[in-house]
């Protein structure tokens, strides 16, 4: 569902010239952490999860009081039905009512929205938290709004992004992950943009949003640009 939007959200943030600790790619460049981080660039996700995410590793992580995601996600056979779910490109009637279960399941989808707030190094930690994305934004629309809104809207309020004292690690990833619901919440809701806006904690949550606007409106301008052509 959120591949369309990969290319789009991984370019939003691209201005401010910093790394992503989400980013699987190896060839990252780092980057000062007083600049606002980007946004993300989301890997193909496996079919299933298997085991819960292994603790961070790197020196000094610990002391500077960044989470590890060390704990078993309580929620894993959900989880991983849902990328199962997620992965097929038809569903059967009893795959559908599955999925509307996953949809309306609250206590997992506060569970993946603490994920959403906590820092990780760990690549099959953050193939969870890019499930928790997808399942949201797909709640927002077929599930439980009112749970996903509220999910998602402490995702946006979080304010760890702005914590000068955490790790640049920490505050790049997690400012990616904030980038990309705001991106695609914004997307599919623009009615929502004057309440977003309002939640966002401080300066750096704020820059956020505003390079999702512009490139929200650089896309509608390439969007427009291409219909005329194609009227030509």
């Amino acid at each position: 569902m959120r591949r369309a939007l990969v290319i789009p959200v991984a370019l939003v943030l691209a201005w401010w010239g910093i790394s992503v600790t989400r980013s699987l790619s190896p060839s990252r460049a780092p980057a000062s952490v007083d600049d606002p981080p980007r946004a993300p660039r989301v890997a193909a996700k496996p079919a299933t999860v298997t085991t819960a995410p292994a603790p961070l590793k790197a020196a000094g992580l610990a002391k500077q009081g960044s989470p590890t995601m060390s704990r078993p996600f309580e929620f894993q056979k959900e989880l991983n039905s849902y990328l199962d779910l997620q992965a097929k490109v038809f569903l059967s009637a009893e795959e559908e009512r599955e999925k509307q279960e996953l949809l309306h399941h609250g206590g997992l989808m506060r569970a993946l929205g603490r994920r959403l707030r906590e820092a990780t190094r760990s690549q099959q930690a953050m193939v969870e938290q890019d499930a928790a994305i997808d399942l949201l934004v797909e709640a927002l629309k077929a599930g439980d709004s009112g749970v996903a809104s509220e999910v998602l809207r402490d995702v946006v309020q979080d304010r760890q992004v702005e914590d000068s004292a955490l790790d640049r690690a920490s505050r790049e990833q997690l400012a990616g992950l904030k980038a990309e619901v705001l991106y695609q919440w914004s997307a599919i809701n623009p009615q929502m943009s004057s309440n977003l806006q309002a939640w966002l904690p401080g300066p750096v949550s704020q820059k956020i949003w505003s390079n999702v606007l512009r490139m929200q409106q650089s896309n509608q301008a390439e969007s427009e640009a291409r219909r005329r052509s194609a009227r030509h």
